[in-house]
């Protein structure tokens, strides 16, 4: 790994800190980017997930998905890196973050409701977060 790749992956690394951190009050000890490239027909990846201890010592997967626009499958996207990650991480607890940082009004759902499933995520619209924090 280059130089470069490495001052890369501390920048990505300390971002996802700092959104996890002030923008969904986790509080993480310990963080350590991971892999989250799965082989199928198509390449699809989540933008950032993580393997992080808690500040109660609890070891957990966060993923957090960042969306310029509203797409109404956006609930079964999640879903879908859901399952691939609970897949390569079976006995993790997952926790689920979509930052919207569109310019339109958020209309997308947070989660999927079914007579199967009843699945939700965290939805955060930056419109919503006071700057001055």
């Amino acid at each position: 790994m280059t130089q470069k790749d490495l001052i890369s992956k501390q920048i990505i690394k300390r971002i996802f800190i700092d959104v996890a951190t002030y923008l969904f009050q986790l509080e993480l000890t310990e963080v350590e980017l991971i892999e989250t490239e799965q082989q199928r027909i198509e390449d699809r990846r989540a933008d950032l997930v993580a393997k992080v201890v808690d500040s109660a010592g609890k070891s957990l997967i966060v993923h957090l998905e960042i969306q310029n626009q509203n797409q109404p499958q956006m609930p079964d996207r999640m879903l879908r890196y859901l399952t691939d990650i609970r897949l390569s991480y079976p006995n993790q607890t997952v926790y689920q973050c979509l930052l919207y940082i569109g310019k339109a009004p958020i209309s997308m759902a947070n989660g999927i409701t079914t007579e199967q499933l009843h699945y939700r995520y965290q939805l955060l619209d930056m419109h919503d977060i006071d700057y001055r924090f």
